[in-house]
């Protein structure tokens, strides 16, 4: 290969080195960057879960704390809905002005016996009810997710008893409306997938904080967040997660999707990546520069030889080349000194030749 070929060569070969790192690193990142936003997915649904789970169990203390009254027993035994309701009106108040709506009591035969939040409607059939068939059954408390005609609800349920006798079914909950979204960390969007009825609505109903919702959730996001709770996608620096709705039959009524802000994170890792990028194109100038500069002056010496060497095939002794401090100077210094001897043996020749020719001519 000629000399004048290795710089392109050299440089082709750091430049393709270069390419396959920074390739390898960008994958290593590219990986970094996916587990980091699952096991941010993980964290951020279960706060929310967490979140979520804590008003269940307000609502399940509350109920519970309230059939401790002897009073509300009494009246319930008794059949005293007007005494009742009169009783409850202070406590259910209260209970509205922290976003508690529902406080419900049915019959054992599950016929509405008061409605708390709406006092003029009681006597009607309830039994289509999942949960209360789950109550009525069990004779146990449940907590779920409840779709009334008023939307979904997360409702506690409770038997109720006195003296051993069951007597009533309480309830206790609240709507899944913008209140309750609000009470929850980041941006949260409710979706219900289904009418009071349980048939699937051809277009869900959405609760958001941003009623831009439906533009940044496809239709095919959306069937994967049905199908699949730990489905999650970032789009536009925002992480998008679900928590599945479930009744009391586990089938899931609705999700709850959050919205969190991963743009600061996301900037970082794009300011991160053309850092490393830049910082890597550079290496790879200077290198090549260098490595330039290193055989230019290596192919400058090495003509310099060559040309001295030509003129000494010719006959010029008398030629001299500039040594420097690197291997190819040293060359060029040995050149010179055998340069110089046979320039010392030529003139000693000479000298010789003219010795020769006086004695000829004497």
């Amino acid at each position: 290969m000629k000399l004048k070929y290795l710089p392109v060569l050299i440089a082709t070969i750091v430049v393709a080195g270069f390419v396959v790192t920074f390739i390898i690193q960008m994958n290593f990142s590219k990986k970094i960057q996916e587990h980091w936003i699952e096991t941010y997915d993980t964290v951020a649904g279960e706060v929310v879960q967490e979140v979520v789970d804590g008003i269940a169990g307000v609502l399940k203390t509350v109920l519970t704390d309230s059939l401790n009254d002897p009073t509300i027993l009494e009246y319930l035994a008794n059949g005293d809905r007007d005494s009742l309701r009169d009783y409850l009106i202070p406590s259910y108040e209260d209970f509205k002005r922290n976003g508690i709506e529902i406080f419900q009591f049915i019959t054992p035969d599950l016929k509405s016996f008061l409605r708390m939040h709406k006092p003029e409607k009681y006597g009607d059939d309830l039994s289509f009810r999942k949960a209360l068939l789950n109550v009525t059954s069990n004779k146990s408390d449940v907590v779920t997710y409840e779709i009334g005609a008023s939307g979904i609800g997360l409702r506690s349920i409770k038997p109720v008893f006195k003296d051993g006798q069951f007597i009533a079914i309480a309830e206790l909950g609240l709507y899944l409306n913008k209140s309750f979204l609000e009470d929850i960390p980041n941006e949260q969007n409710f979706v219900q997938l289904y009418d009071e009825d349980g048939k699937k609505l051809e277009k869900p109903i959405v609760v958001t904080e941003n009623e831009d919702l439906t533009k940044e959730i496809s239709s095919e996001d959306l069937r994967k967040f049905i199908e699949n709770e730990d489905y999650y996608f970032l789009n536009n620096g925002f992480l998008y997660n679900v928590i599945h709705m479930k009744d009391v039959e586990g089938n899931v009524v609705g999700l709850l999707i959050s919205k969190t802000s991963l743009k600061e994170e996301v900037a970082l890792q794009k300011k991160r990546n053309l850092m490393t990028t830049f910082l890597m194109s550079l290496v790879i100038v200077v290198i090549v520069v260098v490595l330039f500069m290193i055989l230019r002056s290596i192919n400058k010496q090495v003509k310099s030889i060559n040309l001295t060497l030509e003129k000494v095939a010719s006959g010029d002794l008398t030629v001299k080349l500039h040594g420097t401090s690197n291997e190819i100077g040293a060359i060029a210094n040995t050149l010179n000194e055998t340069l110089r001897k046979l320039q010392a043996l030529f003139k000693d020749s000479q000298m010789s030749f003219v010795d020769i020719n006086k004695a000829v001519s004497n």
